[in-house]
């Protein structure tokens, strides 16, 4: 009874991630009675750390690309720990990849017993230009989601952080014998093909080329639609039986979930030789839905 509305919306979240399933989850949005606040930055967990990668309006921009020492005077030595309680996920990926997101909710970051106010955040970050110091950033609305993109002033970046925005498009790499698909979530383009006419080209594609491999790239799709998934799984298997040498492989991170996950668990039964590389999904195969 000596809990704020805001601090019990986080307790409730406490005792939904007991469940152990990705898909239960009271969303931090704020209402009339429960007031969240965020962070207007996204972080990404590398090997080395936490980073900022995205800052949005009101952010010191100078912060993205900066590793975040501590939050709210606490080390994030101990972050993926400290995210556990919290994070509703399928597997410990989860914590890899949705935590980030949970970094941003202020009232959170108290609950996990960072010292903040709901309206600034002080963080100790580091970087080369600027070396170590703290600042202090505003609460204001999140900058972009879960996945990892390029920075905007990288002119070239590589071919998985091209298209991010882009649900579905393949390309020919004759180097490696192979083409290049990127599904990017499970659902039909608005404003192009839709799933089953994007998987006609691309059985045309492969029929009418030599290349012996498909790499189909799943690292930023977080799901969608199961019911869609079945004219790429026959595309993919009517090139996979074309020819003794022909090989799909599919490469897996830790945005890949949900019906993204369902799409994985086919192509594992319907292929006779598919090859999975990549990172462990956020997912598992024996979930909801």
């Amino acid at each position: 009874p000596d809990l704020s509305d805001v601090e019990i919306a986080a307790e409730v979240q406490r005792a939904i991630a007991l469940l152990g399933d990705g898909h239960s989850v009271l969303y931090p949005f704020p209402t009339d009675v429960v007031r969240f606040t965020y962070l207007p930055l996204s972080f990404y967990f590398f090997s080395d750390g936490l980073f900022v990668i995205g800052a949005g309006a009101g952010a010191p921009p100078d912060l993205v690309g900066s590793r975040v020492l501590a939050i709210g005077g606490k080390s994030t030595e101990s972050l993926l720990d400290d995210l556990r309680p919290f994070v509703s996920r399928d597997n410990d990926q989860g914590l890899r990849w949705i935590g980030p997101r949970y970094l941003t909710v202020i009232p959170l970051l108290a609950a996990m017993g960072h010292e903040v106010s709901p309206d600034a955040v002080t963080l100790t970050v580091e970087s080369a230009s600027a070396g170590r110091r703290e600042v202090v950033v505003a609460a204001g609305m999140p900058a972009h989601g879960d996945g990892l993109r390029p920075p905007a002033s990288l002119a070239s970046p590589p071919l998985w952080l091209s298209r991010v925005d882009s649900s579905y498009w393949h390309e020919a790499l004759p180097g490696l014998d192979a083409l290049y698909v990127q599904l990017n979530r499970v659902r039909d383009d608005e404003s192009g093909p839709s799933i089953a006419d994007y998987s006609a080209v691309l059985r045309d594609d492969l029929s009418r080329s030599e290349l012996s491999n498909v790499v189909l790239d799943l690292r930023h799709n977080n799901g969608g639609n199961n019911h869609l998934i079945w004219p790429l799984v026959r595309a993919l298997l009517v090139h996979e039986q074309a020819d003794a040498d022909h090989r799909v492989w599919v490469v897996t991170g830790r945005g890949t979930f949900s019906a993204c996950q369902n799409l994985i668990n086919h192509l594992e039964r319907v292929l006779e030789r598919p090859v999975f590389v990549g990172a462990v999904s956020s997912s598992k195969p024996n979930a909801t839905g």
